[in-house]
């Protein structure tokens, strides 16, 4: 058979760093001849060569170049694999003779099977030629199979195409199937699927036996034909192994469980799931051996059961602990679960009884890869390769290390040699895939996940990327379908936690989510997703930005953004993708929707860390003279992060005296420490000068109010694992904030004030897992300095003017502790109880204090539906920069809201949230809040004020087709403030309905938005009577609809985005209040506005 593979030739140079330094990991024997041809780079057993002038045959050692015209040939309990000179990789089976041609042609490349069996691995595109006896082929794939035998000759074709053609006939050979020819015939077959015993030969097949367990035993014929069987697997002589297996007969139980086991870890490799569970059981129920429950713990792993596959391996080390196998195992379950600590442990041990052992080296190597010491890393994958070339951890470990420092032609080399030392292994394939993935490749890449979707059909991994690509590609309804899927495959896991190895992925999976439900209005989901998620794991640092991205610019959710926000950040695996400065900023207040503070420059992070430079832009220029700007700037080496952020925001506004000025830079680093380990560092520095943004009760007034204000925050904080399921986090927040104002509030009336705030405050907690509980339990102290001068004239004619300057000088203490149970009792109920102090302190008198319990429970009787319902108390406290690392929710209520500090409010939630159909959400909540709100001076607490707060909302969104979603939303709000009669210009009473509906199409890769919304808003203000100089309630109704359009492009190649709009199309001037009383609900005129965003 004659097989032609064509590739363009990228070039081979690509490729040649990696060479040098992967390969210099095996002593070079045989000098070096020009037009080499092939160079052995592992072998299991014997491999010898035949030079074109001899006719005797002599040993391949490691790294030995084979030259044109020679023979090279694997003994028949062998296998081997080459490196070719076109950095093709060929895994030789065991019998297998290949020959090189005597004067290769510098334009292609050819090889031929004389006899036996090939795998080959190619991600080059340079002419390619292989034959066999029987049949001549191209092949525009990059993973074949290629076999010869007496009578019959055939390709397997596992990735790409295949063009197979004889004298007479030619055929097309797509992924999956196979081409035959026999004999001398000229006739080609094709088949489907490809034959299993071709493919088993090339697996690897992990140990199993624990050879002292044989030692009782020595005497046996049986024990000899076990021994024989596993040397037999560890050749990967599939059919010889199980050919002795199934004619031992014996009635010793431990050789029977022995026997039983051996068969379970080949059905397991062979992704013979069921097969590998009913062998293991059988094993132990013959005799618990340690090798019984190593099979078992393999079997395991293969029906994605990890816990119960750590048990067994624990198990295997009580019965054998003086065997480095059973350690071994051990410790790789507990490095794939993420349990890092306990899994050094088991490696330190196994290595202590086996020193240098090649599988210990490389999950060392693992583990440091884990704690980004990329250089022990290395040093251990190339030590373990060192010791055993055919080791594929040490592989795939070199790949990641490659990928990390930005090589992705030698990560994708260092992958072909470990995929062709194990080709079933599904992690592999998922990790080329995310090579691919960086390189752009992206038809690549989803082969490979599909690959490692069909190899492993129960992790949910695979099926993520892939919806990355369908969102990358614009169809975010596919992109959701692929989600939703990955999650149905483990609903105990959140789709958004990656597994320990991909574990830098994490940012681009909620990222991704978080992007795709925005994209299709989903605004629910994505609050749905991150209770979820933090349900299940309050750690999870993507559900808490899941979180904050939702409640950025809604009103009176400031706090629990940025507090959100910070947890996201203390939580998160070192990334090269920072916050961008704003995020972390409370208050900004900004009208609606509008500014680059909208997130979103963090959604084209890449699937893996890469060392060096990164970095993001946006900018936004619109009406009334508007223009934004930000700029995030990070560099990336080993376990640091360091960056540079910059975001500017100027606008005329929408009235006189409406203008602003914001500039926010911010300096932040992070060290990752150990595996469970990091430091964080952030400066923050927020300028902003603006006028009278408020509501005015009176349309004609021109608000009289300008400020002027500096923050600098400074920002320290960690986390750390004390022990499995242990973690402790720690926060300091310092700040000092100076602010001027000036205001004429009535005629005849000036006040000038000036503000000094030096606020510093110290936050610890721990999180804890127990089972199915969960706890959250910290304490805090904030302590603050605060001086306020007041400067008022008055200046009523003809009386001359009167000044008044008053200062005061003031103290606070607050110190406030936690916890917080959640508890899984039922596999469909959550159940969370808490309990809060706070203590406030002001200038060394001890005067409020108050316990605050709190209670909620989830009961999802399927996994699409969530019964809500919580009741709980708060204390407003305010915390520095808003930020606070105590929980921010109970059962899907958010308990922070932006109200009067000490404010004391009884919460009371009820909710639901129902997925009827695959394209169907909807849901409602209502919430009651009554609130006191108090002023402590001296020995007493003044009552102020009562109010009633209480909302509801109901929503409905309906995926139309891929290219149309349909969203709706109907908002009430009742808000009684009995309190604010009487104020100058508050609003007391306020009722709002607002009933926002949204179309969002997209075709080819254009995105456009609809949006129409309903406001219906009544009111009670108190105005001046500027003859009386009293206040007099006038009473408000205003009723209107509001229309956007917003046209979105995604810039090639994950560059970014361009995006056009016009918000309030119908230039509506009239006003609506947002539920936080002081700003405005939308834009009061027509807003044109462009932005653009660049990643890189």
């Amino acid at each position: 058979m004659r097989l032609t593979r064509l590739w363009h030739f990228r070039s081979a140079a690509l490729l040649s760093p990696w060479l040098v330094l992967g390969l210099s990991l095996f002593a070079r024997v045989a000098d070096a001849c020009e037009n080499w041809q092939a160079e052995l780079v592992a072998r299991d057993g014997i491999v010898e060569w035949q030079a074109a002038t001899e006719s005797r045959w002599q040993l391949v050692e490691l790294r030995q170049q084979v030259c044109p015209g020679s023979l090279l040939r694997v003994s028949d309990n062998s296998r081997a694999t080459l490196r070719l000179s076109n950095d093709t990789v060929v895994r030789l089976g065991p019998g297998t003779v290949i020959s090189f041609p005597g004067s290769p042609d510098n334009q292609s490349f050819w090889l031929k099977l004389r006899n036996g069996v090939a795998r080959f691995f190619s991600r080059t595109r340079v002419q390619f030629e292989a034959a066999t006896p029987y049949v001549n082929a191209a092949v525009s794939g990059t993973e074949f199979i290629l076999w010869a035998e007496e009578s019959v000759s055939g390709v397997g074709v596992i990735e790409g195409l295949v063009t197979a053609s004889t004298t007479d006939a030619e055929v097309a050979v797509e992924r999956g199937q196979t081409v035959l020819s026999e004999g001398t015939t000229a006739h080609l077959t094709v088949t489907q699927g490809i034959p299993a015993e071709r493919i088993a030969w090339s697996l690897h097949y992990p140990e199993v036996l624990v050879p002292e367990e044989l030692g009782p035993y020595a005497s046996e014929r049986t024990s000899l034909a076990l021994q024989e069987a596993a040397r037999h697997l560890e050749h990967g002589m599939i059919g010889q192994a199980e050919a002795v297996l199934y004619a031992i007969d014996t009635a010793v139980p431990e050789l029977q469980a022995i026997r039983l086991a051996l068969l379970s870890g080949a059905a397991s490799s062979r992704g013979q799931a069921e097969s590998a569970s009913r062998l293991s059981d059988a094993a132990i129920a013959a005799s618990g051996l340690a090798t019984a429950h190593i099979a078992k713990s393999l079997a395991q792993q293969a029906n994605s059961r990890l816990e119960a596959a750590v048990e067994s391996a624990a198990m295997a080390v009580t019965i054998a602990p003086g065997s480095p196998i059973t350690w071994l195992r051990l410790a790789e379950t507990q490095l794939y679960s993420g349990n890092s600590q306990n899994a050094q442990e088991a490696i330190d041990r196994a290595l202590a009884l086996d020193p240098g052992n090649a599988r210990g080296l490389s999950l060392t190597g693992l583990l440091a890869l884990f704690a980004h010491d990329l250089s022990a890393a290395e040093q251990a994958f190339v030590e373990a390769l060192e010791r055993e070339p055919s080791t594929p951890e040490a592989h795939l470990g070199l790949g990641l290390v490659r990928l990390r420092q930005g090589d992705t032609q030698a990560a994708r080399a260092a992958l072909d040699l470990a995929l062709s030392l194990n080709p079933n292994q599904s992690l592999l394939r998922v990790v080329l895939g995310e090579v691919f993935f960086a390189e752009h490749q992206h038809a690549k890449a989803e082969t490979q996940w599909q690959l490692a979707q069909t190899l492993d059909p129960l992790e949910p991994t695979p099926l993520f990327y892939q919806g990355v690509l369908q969102l990358l590609e614009n169809d975010p309804v596919q992109a959701l379908e692929d989600f939703e899927h990955a999650r149905a495959l483990d609903p105990n896991r959140s789709v958004i936690r990656a597994p320990p190895l991909m574990a830098s992925d994490s940012a681009a999976r909620a990222a991704a989510l978080g992007r795709t439900y925005r994209k299709l209005g989903l605004r629910e989901q994505v609050l749905t997703e991150g209770y979820r998620a933090l349900r299940r794991d309050p750690t999870n640092a993507q559900g808490h930005r899941l979180l904050a991205d939702v409640y950025r610019n809604e009103p009176r959710l400031d706090s629990a953004s940025v507090s959100e926000l910070l947890q996201a950040q203390l939580w998160q695996p070192l990334t090269a993708y920072p916050i961008s400065p704003q995020l972390s900023e409370s208050d900004l207040n900004i009208v609606s929707g509008l500014g680059p503070e909208r997130p979103g420059l963090n959604e084209y992070h890449p699937l893996y860390l890469q060392n060096g430079l990164s970095g993001s832009a946006g900018a936004l220029a619109g009406s009334d003279s508007t223009f934004g700007n930000d700029a995030v700037l990070n560099y990336l080496q080993g376990p640091v992060s360091f960056s540079l952020g910059q975001y500017y925001y100027d606008t005329a506004g929408f009235r006189e005296n409406a203008e602003q000025t914001q500039k926010i830079y911010n300096v932040f680093a992070q060290w990752q420490t150990g595996i469970d380990s990091s430091l964080q560092f952030e400066f923050r520095r927020f300028d902003w000068e603006r006028g009278d943004l408020r509501f005015l009760a009176d349309p004609d007034s021109l608000g009289s109010l300008s400020a002027d204000s500096r923050t600098d925050t400074w920002r320290i904080g960690g986390r750390t694992s004390i022990a499995p399921g242990q973690h402790l986090l720690a926060s300091f927040i310092t700040q000092r904030f100076s602010e001027a104002q000036t205001d004429a509030p009535a005629p005849f009336v000036a006040i000038d004030s000036e503000l000094e705030d030096s606020p510093y405050a110290l936050e610890l907690q721990h999180v804890g897992q127990f089972g199915d509980l969960w706890t959250v339990s910290g304490a805090g102290t904030l302590r603050s300095e605060r001086d306020v001068v007041v400067s008022t004239l008055q200046s009523i004619p003809p009386d001359p003017p009167l000044g008044f300057v008053f200062q005061s000088l003031s103290r606070a203490q607050h110190d406030n502790a936690y916890s917080y149970v959640t508890a899984h009792a039922l596999p469909d109920t959550t159940l969370e109880l808490g309990l809060a102090f706070n203590r406030l302190s002001a200038d060394g008198e001890d005067d409020l204090r108050q316990w605050s319990p709190k209670a909620g429970i989830v009961y999802s009787p399927i996994l699409e539906l969530d019964l809500r319902l919580a009741a709980f108390r708060t204390f407003r406290r305010d915390p520095v920069a808003r930020q606070t690392i105590e929980p921010t929710s109970v059962a899907g209520f958010n308990q922070f809201e932006d109200d009067l500090d000490t404010a004391d409010a009884k919460n009371y939630g009820l909710g639901v949230d129902f997925r009827p159909g695959r394209a169907i959400f909807t849901g409602a909540q209502f919430m009651l809040r009554e609130l006191d709100f108090r002023l402590t001076g001296g020995d007493e607490t003044i009552q102020i004020g009562t109010v009633r707060d209480k909302t509801a909302e109901l929503y409905l969104s309906r995926i139309m087709s891929n290219w149309l979603t349909l969203n709706s939303r109907l908002l009430w709000e009742d808000a009684d403030q009995p309190y604010l009669q009487g104020i100058v210009g508050e609003t007391d009473r306020r009722k709002t309905i607002r009933l926002p509906l949204g179309a969002r199409l997209f075709f080819h890769r254009w995105q456009l938005t609809l949006e129409a919304e309903y406001l219906r808003q009544q009111t009670r203000t108190s105005v001046l009577d500027t003859e009386t100089l009293e206040t007099a309630p006038q009473r408000g109704r205003e009723t209107m609809w509001i229309g956007n359009i917003a046209l979105q492009y995604p810039l090639p190649r994950r560059f970014g985005m361009v995006e056009a709009g016009i918000d309030n199309i119908g230039d509506v001037e009239r006003t609506i209040i947002r539920s936080d009383g002081d700003f405005l609900q939308f834009y009061p005129g027509r807003f044109l506005y462009g932005r653009v965003q660049f990643s890189f």
